[in-house]
């Protein structure tokens, strides 16, 4: 049985070994798109900050046993200069929960202040380019 009567549910293994969500790698039923949350946060973690933030997403995994038991030790370690913002870190813990029930949906991904911050209006993003430009015209 590959779906669950109500189709919401997959026993499938899909996907690269590193972006599976926890209960992949526990053989457990799961929902696609909460899985599929849980790659986009690992993708998300590593085009930011530019490397990934565990191996595999499994408890004996030193990092992400950290991230998801004591996540202020994990962001100490990974970010002792405080570069990433609060709101990275819980869109992060939330995207990468170890329970697929906590796990924030899409939608709470899309809604959440990482990507409802303040967006620039195409005359102010001209401007910006234009400005960041001036200094290699210069050269």
């Amino acid at each position: 049985m590959e779906h669950s009567k109500d189709g919401l549910f997959t026993w499938k293994e899909r996907g690269a070994l590193e972006y599976w969500a926890p209960e992949i790698h526990n053989k457990l039923p799961h929902r696609g798109d909460k899985a599929d949350v849980f790659a986009l946060g690992k993708c998300l973690f590593e085009l930011v900050v530019g490397f990934s933030p565990f191996k595999l997403a499994t408890l004996k995994d030193v990092y992400y046993r950290n991230l998801v038991k004591d996540s202020p030790v994990y962001w100490a370690f990974f970010d002792p200069n405080n570069f990433l913002s609060d709101d990275f870190k819980h869109l992060m813990t939330g995207m990468l929960h170890e329970d697929p029930t906590i796990r924030f949906t899409l939608d709470g991904v899309s809604n959440h202040p990482v990507f409802l911050g303040l967006r620039a209006t195409s005359k102010e993003l001209r401007e910006e380019l234009l400005r960041r430009r001036k200094p290699a015209d210069n050269n």
